[in-house]
Order: structure tokens, then sequence, then C-alpha cells
């Protein structure tokens, strides 16, 4: 009898400490706050159907595939290396206008003929990889 007393005395104790936090999470409004945020989530979740689990699902996985390969180190160093450029150039707020002389004047440039070379062989890149895309996405809506 004795231990049931104790027993007893134990979860009182535990539910009168537990009714305390309540009171207390009453008073500063955290409960309600709490009781909102569980509202939002339970909204949230009957809002979602199955096709928009799907949706979420694709795009979450394309966006793993662009992490994927801007981690690759050629992507790395391609980009570390455009933006070290954007630096050395500096000419956003003032940039020189350039007509057609004096494009092909700086043509003459080997610095600009290996950035356009770049960016030729970026463009044909660039333009197979549209290619092999948009066959990609025109099988998957057949």
């Amino acid at each position: 009898m004795s231990d049931e007393l104790d027993e007893l005395e134990a979860e009182s104790e535990s539910i009168q400490e537990a009714a305390d936090a309540m009171v207390e999470l009453q008073q500063d409004g955290t409960l309600e706050d709490l009781t909102e945020a569980a509202t939002a989530v339970s909204l949230l979740a009957d809002a979602l159907d199955d096709e928009m689990v799907v949706e979420v699902a694709g795009l979450a996985n394309e966006l793993g595939l662009v992490a994927g390969s801007a981690t690759q180190p050629n992507t790395i160093r391609t980009l570390a290396t455009m933006m070290d450029a954007m630096d050395e150039a500096d000419t956003f707020e003032n940039p020189e206008k350039v007509g057609m002389m004096g494009t092909v004047g700086k043509l003459r440039d080997e610095d600009v003929q290996r950035g356009l070379g770049f960016l030729m062989e970026f463009l044909g890149a660039l333009g197979r990889q549209i290619e092999r895309r948009s066959e990609g996405y025109e099988q998957a809506e057949n």
C-alpha cells in the first residue's frame, strides 16, 4: 500500500509540474502560438495533394542535380575565374561604349581573343545541353 501511495504522490507531482508549465505557457502567449502553428501545419498538410507532393519531390531532385553539378571542379574553377574577371574589369558603373570599329579593334587583343574562344566553346556546349535537355523533356511529356 505504501508503494502505491509513493507512486500516486510521484504522479501527482508530475501532473502538478505539467499543469504549472501549461499555465506558464498560456500566460506568456506561447500556448496560443503553438496552437496556431499546429493549425497552420495541419491546414498545409490538408492542402497538399499527391500531385503537389510528386511535383515538389521532382523539383527537389532537379535542384539536387544542379547543386551536384555546381560542385564539379571545372564548374567551380570557371565560376571563380568569371567572378575574378568581373572584379578585375570593374566597369559596371561606367563601361566603355564600343561601336563596330571599336569591336574590330578589340579583336586584336590576345586577352579578348582568349575570352571569345572561351565564350565560343561555352556557347557550343550550351547549345548541345539545350538540345539534349529539350529531347529529354519532350520524351517525358509523351
